[in-house]
Order: C-alpha cells, then structure tokens, then sequence
C-alpha cells in the first residue's frame, strides 16, 4: 500500500518518508513528502529534509519547500511520488531544500512488521515501504558532500484528518553502539 490512494477526495492527507541511518557514524538522513487537502481551500504538497550529525556543528540542520497540489505527480513508474524535481520511490529518494540535497538507494531489507508506532493517531493508517534496507548514497550539506552507507526504513502514512504534530524521528533499527552516549535529538514537524 506505497501507492496515492488520493483521488480528489477532502479533507485528505498523505506522506511518504524514509530514515537512512550512517552505519559507521552518528548521522542520518530524514526526508518526507506530504500531500495535504483541507476540507476547504486549496491543497498544497510538502517536501521536507532534515540531516543529523551527532559529531557536526551544527549537529542538526532541517528545512521544507511548500509548493501547489498540481505539483505533485503521484505513483508514475518507480516513483511513489515526485515534486518538482524531488522525488521518493520504492527503492530510493532524490531531492533538495534549502542547503541540503540528497540522492540516496536503497534495496533487500527485512519483512516488514506487523506493529506501527504507538504515535501515529487514529484515524492515521500507515503501510511500511521498505524495512532495515541496505542504503547508500550521498547528502550535500551547504556544499559539501557526504557518502552515506548504512540502513533505511521508509514508510507511508494516510487518513483524513490532518496529523497536527508528531515526533518525526522515528528509526525502528539503530546499529549496536553507533548511539550510545549521543544525545538525543527530537524535532517536530508539523
């Protein structure tokens, strides 16, 4: 259930993201893309990216893009979604917001499991796109580029009612002891 399941229907919601984890560094890469119709009023599409370096200065850095709903192109080929000139498929995710870029892969993974997050309200619904992925690829962070090898999970998200806010950070798989004594950073993205 990767696909857009929105065909005009208000109000209406949809979000597609994916977390690659640096298995040899405290790092990792948050991008998402979000289609929202209010029950009135014009839809807008999202494009969202955040990078985390435990070790960086700054350590995490996020930005968005807003653009019109007829904007965004859903569920042609291998592309789950695609804005402007970013996009998130079934294997993989390319795009940029201001000062960071990305174009990561990733491939094989895990089974998916059955269990969502415990945050996801109701009426949400969600559907795993991959799951504890091999990963690679590269992020430019204020131009300077960085090779990332590691783990991704992605996943898709849909209802009607509008999440107001979550925890976005959410990374089922952690590398045995690239975490430990990192602080813990949460962002909110609404």
């Amino acid at each position: 259930m990767d696909r857009a399941l929105w065909k005009g229907q208000r109000p209406f919601f949809e979000i597609w993201f994916a977390v690659i984890l640096d298995a040899s560094r405290r790092r990792a890469l948050w991008v998402r893309e979000t289609l929202f119709v209010p029950r009135q009023g014009d839809g807008r599409t999202t494009v969202w990216g955040a990078w985390f370096d435990a070790d960086g200065r700054p350590n995490a850095r996020a930005a968005k893009r807003y653009f019109p709903i007829e904007r965004a192109k859903l569920g042609e080929g291998a592309e789950l979604i695609r804005i402007e000139d970013t996009w998130l498929g079934r294997d993989g995710a390319q795009g940029a917001v201001e000062r960071i870029a990305w174009d990561v892969k990733w491939h094989s993974g895990r089974p998916m499991p059955a269990e969502l997050p415990t945050w996801l309200p109701a009426p949400t619904h969600a559907s795993m796109i991959t799951y504890d992925a091999e990963a690679t690829g590269k992020v430019v962070i204020d131009g300077r580029s960085v090779e990332l090898a590691g783990r991704a999970s992605a996943m898709h998200l849909w209802g009607k009612k509008h999440v107001p806010t979550l925890q976005w950070i959410w990374a089922p798989w952690m590398p045995r002891g690239v975490w430990r004594n990192t602080p813990r950073h949460s962002m909110t993205m609404t």
